[in-house]
């Protein structure tokens, strides 16, 4: 079985930023649904107006808005043709709901089981650099007794210092996994539209062979979107901005910095699942 050609990764990021330059229409049309949502659930939460379920109702409202934006962006960026802004609410938008939820749930199980994984072999190593294997219970170790034993051993010791460099070795592999699992698996998002099917898991077989690419890709989109996220909070939570104007640029932010995580949920979509079908 031959492999299949790689992508480019510059490909990749050239196309990400392409599409963000050329949807400053959903950029600013996002932005005005997230800012007129935000004061809906403000007022909603001041004046308890469904009582116990206003908090419910805020988290229904913020995640059908973003659903249906996410759907127009997408449809924006693999060229499907919409009424007016491609801002509609139909099958669409609820498959890619579906798929949105199994995406999570497939990012929560993996995740219970890598940080299970993780938090084991973190106690496995530290049991052994303590010496809680040369015949004493493991489970009875003095290091376990309490929280400020087990910081005390990894940070008063030369055996729990390089116990503690392991650890953040297995942790920071841990979540590399993760990345590295996202970014294979977020092209269903753009599959979801388009094909109007459930791929989340068929997303891997499209990416296979493309882990370089799309993991040096993924880092220089999706990791400028969420550092640009992190960075505008901090320095709007800095200045001296009103309620209102601080909620505008907040949302205006964070909508032009998704367009770059839009745009390479496109552009690996175009250039793996579209070619996989036609071969």
């Amino acid at each position: 079985m031959s492999r299949e050609p790689s992508i480019s990764l510059l490909a990749i990021i050239r196309g990400s930023y392409t599409y963000m330059r050329g949807a400053i229409v959903p950029g600013l049309m996002g932005s005005f649904m997230f800012v007129l949502a935000a004061f809906i659930t403000d007022y909603v939460q001041a004046h308890q107006v469904f009582g116990s379920f206003s908090p419910l109702f805020s988290v229904v409202l913020f995640a059908g808005i973003g659903v249906v934006w996410f759907a127009m962006a997408l449809r924006l960026g693999l060229g499907l043709k919409g009424e007016g802004f491609g801002l509609q609410l139909g099958r669409d938008e609820l498959m890619l709901f579906a798929s949105v939820l199994g995406f999570l749930f497939v990012l929560a199980i993996v995740g219970i089981l890598i940080g299970f994984l993780v938090f084991l072999l973190v106690m496995m190593i530290a049991a052994i650099g303590g010496g809680a294997l040369t015949g004493a219970d493991v489970a009875g170790a003095s290091i376990y007794e309490t929280p400020e034993a087990f910081r005390t051993f990894l940070a008063s010791t030369s055996q729990g210092q390089v116990i503690g460099t392991l650890s953040v070795g297995i942790t920071l592999a841990g979540l590399l996994f993760m990345i590295w699992l996202i970014v294979r698996l977020l092209p269903f998002a753009a599959g979801a539209v388009q094909e109007k099917r459930f791929v989340v898991l068929q997303a891997m077989s499209w990416t296979r062979y493309q882990d370089r690419a799309l993991f040096g890709a993924g880092l220089a989109t999706l990791g400028v979107a969420a550092a640009a996220i992190v960075a505008s909070r901090i320095v709007l939570g800095a200045l001296p901005l009103t309620g209102p104007v601080a909620i505008i640029a907040t949302h205006l932010v964070a909508c032009m910095s998704l367009l770059i995580v839009v745009g390479f949920i496109c552009e690996v979509y175009l250039r793996t699942a579209e070619k996989a079908g036609s071969d």
